[in-house]
């Protein structure tokens, strides 16, 4: 069985920039009570130690989701829709950074 060596794949966050794909411990979804750990897109940096973001899913339905064009290089192995809503995260819930966007999905994610 190959194995995946997790130090040359899952960098720790050091510091984050826009476009970044980074995996989320403990995010509430929907309405109800309950939460998952899931990848987001940072979007910008907020004040008091946390970051904005929008969360990824692999559900594509609903108006508010866009698809991921180039999910190799973002670290992501499925098809991957983000949503249009940005969010507020603490920085100390995010795990380790993925991957990086692409350019193109770059534009109009962080835009």
């Amino acid at each position: 069985m190959t194995r995946l060596n997790p130090k040359r794949y899952n960098h720790r966050v050091i510091n984050l920039k826009k476009g970044d794909v980074c995996w989320v411990r403990a995010l509430q979804y929907g309405n109800i009570i309950g939460c998952k750990s899931r990848p987001v897109v940072i979007t910008g940096i907020a004040s008091n130690g946390a970051v904005k973001c929008r969360k990824c899913t692999t559900n594509g339905d609903g108006l508010n989701r866009k698809e991921i064009i180039d999910t190799v290089i973002a670290g992501l192995y499925r098809r991957t829709f983000v949503t249009t809503e940005d969010m507020v995260v603490p920085i100390n819930r995010i795990s380790w950074i993925m991957g990086h966007l692409s350019k193109e999905d770059e534009d109009w994610v962080c835009a």
